[in-house]
């Protein structure tokens, strides 16, 4: 009985309680930020589904939009307008036609862009010991 009671009384020893109780906060510690991650892991996933579902409904109301206008009465003129030539009774087709030269080519290929450049002065290069010199023996 006496070896039982050491053994027992080094397990109540205050060092070892307090090396198990570390231990042990240590590891519940590495359970919660493993939970923790998990979590935040999950939430970012639901904002990126959200936000993916957001743009999947803009595009199917600008897809619905787009039947309901190619459905209408109003596509089907147009195109028979555009592609067939067809008119309403009582309606006059004006064509518009784009002239060859623009008016900003016009500027552009002008003899008013053709002038030479000013001739620029040169500028003379000194040495370095010459500008100190300059500096502190030229008349002021």
């Amino acid at each position: 009985m006496p070896q039982h009671q050491k053994w027992w009384s080094k397990l109540q020893h205050p060092l070892f309680m307090t090396i198990v109780s570390c231990i042990v906060v240590i590891l519940l510690i590495l359970g919660l930020l493993k939970n923790t991650r998990q979590l935040l892991n999950a939430h970012r996933e639901i904002n990126q589904i959200k936000t993916e579902i957001d743009n999947l409904d803009k595009k199917n109301t600008e897809i619905s939009y787009l039947i309901s206008y190619l459905q209408s009465k109003e596509f089907l003129e147009e195109q028979a307008r555009l592609n067939f030539g067809l008119q309403k009774p009582n309606e006059q087709i004006i064509v518009v036609k784009q002239s060859a030269t623009d008016t900003t080519t016009n500027l552009v290929n002008s003899q008013v862009f053709d002038l030479p450049a000013p001739p620029q002065p040169k500028l003379t290069v000194s040495a370095n010991p010459k500008k100190w010199f300059d500096y502190f023996f030229a008349p002021q």
